[in-house]
């Protein structure tokens, strides 16, 4: 389902190998799921609507090579965006990846380039920004020798869960996801 091989997926289960960005992106697009469904860490979540803080003080982050994910306001699982601050360092772009919702991206420092199928790629810098619908295959890369810091807001559909055909929840997308918040 991912075009990963599975010798990389057993090393990477069994903690012997740190996946990189290209083989992340490989795996939620296969599983189709969304960044958001892998980076939240569910132990914290409350499902109340009071407004969250997030003094940055404790941050939800993951590094895998090539990227750094902030996740922002973590700790709630009712709000209706999922916000994260992403430092790309990659220089190359990966699959086309699409998924459900919408996203917005305000850049903060570096260029980034940001691909779509059958469209000509969009570079943007510091304080530009760009809104689109996720559905559309898409891709980020640095675009310039400095790593690319920027603003991700993706709305709650992009927390839909990868299912099979009978509607049920697609078992390795959980693994995975316990795997790369261990």
């Amino acid at each position: 389902m991912t075009g990963v091989a599975t010798s990389t997926l057993s090393k990477i289960e069994n903690n012997k190998m740190s996946p990189t960005f290209d083989v992340v992106t490989r795996i939620m697009s296969g599983l189709k799921i969304s960044p958001a469904y892998l980076f939240t860490d569910t132990r914290t979540i409350t499902d109340d609507h009071t407004p969250t803080v997030d003094r940055r003080d404790n941050p939800v982050s993951l590094s895998i090579p090539g990227a750094e994910y902030e996740i922002l306001c973590a700790d709630n699982g009712s709000k209706e965006m999922f916000t994260t601050i992403i430092t790309l360092e990659t220089t190359e772009h990966n699959e086309l990846i699409g998924h459900a919702g919408e996203e917005f991206l305000l850049v903060l420092s570096g260029t980034l380039e940001v691909s779509f199928k059958d469209k000509p790629p969009i570079q943007l810098s510091k304080d530009e920004c760009l809104y689109f619908n996720s559905r559309t295959p898409h891709s980020f890369r640095a675009a310039s020798d400095t790593p690319a810091r920027f603003l991700a807001v993706s709305n709650k559909s992009a927390f839909d869960d990868a299912r099979d055909s009978d509607n049920n929840p697609i078992s390795a997308m959980h693994k995975l996801r316990d795997l790369i918040l261990k």
